[in-house]
């Protein structure tokens, strides 16, 4: 997951280029977390964005960026918040995340 998590589906990520479905889900999945987390937290160069601009930007790149399943299942775990996705508690999410997206 560390090794592939910054690909992308269109090729633009980077470590090895891989694409689609090259990509394996559970780096597909951190990505997400990862772009989620880094856009709504506050960096020295910048305020954190709210959840809102976040997943905007994340539903803008369906198919493109990111794996239209994973963003869907994201969006509904941090929609039913059952388990209090806000805490980043992210990779304790990810077989649940896996076995979803699968569906």
């Amino acid at each position: 997951m560390a090794l592939y998590h910054h690909e992308r589906l269109n090729g633009s990520g980077y470590q090895s280029g891989l694409t689609g479905d090259t990509i394996p889900i559970s780096a597909k999945i951190i990505a997400v977390a990862d772009v989620y987390d880094a856009m709504t937290a506050d960096r020295s160069y910048r305020s954190a964005l709210t959840h809102e601009k976040a997943m905007r930007h994340l539903l803008d790149n369906i198919d493109v960026l990111y794996d239209r399943n994973v963003i869907q299942t994201f969006r509904e775990a941090i929609e039913d918040n059952s388990r209090n996705l806000y805490d980043k508690n992210f990779s304790e999410d990810v077989p649940r995340m896996e076995r979803r997206c699968a569906e």
